[in-house]
């Protein structure tokens, strides 16, 4: 889910991401992703992004925004 972030799209994912939970928490917390409960959720979650540019260009930029401000974390955690 990082990767698209950071070419600008907005991961939508459901409800179980025990695998994935550091990233999609960065994300959902500053905004740049969403998680859906089920199939109508994701419906009107994926409509949503595909018809307002403004909630699409605003997410999009949210989720780029994370993944800098998180740059270099590896490096940090090594040197502590």
């Amino acid at each position: 889910m990082l990767e698209p972030a950071a070419l600008g799209a907005t991961p939508v994912f459901g409800p179980l991401t025990d695998n994935f939970d550091n990233e999609a928490s960065l994300l959902l917390r500053w905004g740049g992703a969403e998680r859906v409960s089920d199939e109508a959720d994701l419906k009107r979650a994926l409509l949503a992004l595909l018809t307002d540019k403004t909630l699409h260009d605003d997410r999009a930029r949210r989720g780029r925004h994370a993944l800098r401000e998180e740059r270099g974390a590896s490096r940090r955690n090594l040197d502590l």
